[in-house]
């Protein structure tokens, strides 16, 4: 879901640089297209990656409409 959440934002212009952080990037990206999802996606993505905690199905549905909102602004 995090590569799809990099994608979405690149073809709005936003792209993640090498050696930025998943909250430096984050930040940037809120600051560009002032969304909070943004944050939610990027803490589950630290969740799973790095706790090795699954999504649930709800945080796997709000990741999906997170990116749905972001596609197509």
């Amino acid at each position: 879901f995090y590569r799809d959440f990099l994608w979405v934002l690149s073809r709005r212009g936003i792209r993640k640089a090498p050696g930025q952080t998943g909250w430096e990037f984050a930040r940037s990206a809120k600051g560009a297209c002032e969304d909070p999802g943004i944050d939610l996606v990027t803490e589950r993505f630290y969740r799973v990656r790095y706790a090795g905690t699954p999504l649930t199905s709800e945080e796997r549905s709000e990741i999906e409409q997170v990116l749905r909102r972001l596609a197509v602004r």
